[in-house]
């Protein structure tokens, strides 16, 4: 009788490896995230990129396209800027 063992075996590591999920970051609450920048708890770049996966991805190509340092209040400074200017334009249109 052959034996399968190495059969089942690598069965169920096939089965395993498909049954990965992918936990998403938890990100606060954007009101207490700008409550804990204004008050100075965090810094500008913090304050970006703990608002989301997406923030900080779009974050990360501004500084790329600026030729800007990501690590730098004032580069967080010119995305949050960057993002008003974007924002306040889609009103007027």
């Amino acid at each position: 009788m052959p034996d399968n063992t190495d059969n089942i075996s690598n069965t169920s590591n096939k089965v395993s490896s498909q049954n990965i999920t992918i936990m998403e970051k938890n990100y606060p609450e954007f009101d207490d995230l700008r409550e804990q920048f204004e008050a100075g708890n965090i810094s500008a770049v913090d304050f970006v990129t703990m608002q989301s996966d997406e923030m900080t991805e779009d974050y990360e190509q501004f500084c790329r396209d600026e030729n800007l340092d990501s690590n730098s209040d004032f580069a967080a400074q010119a995305f949050m800027d960057y993002r008003e200017e974007l924002f306040e334009e889609s009103l007027s249109n």
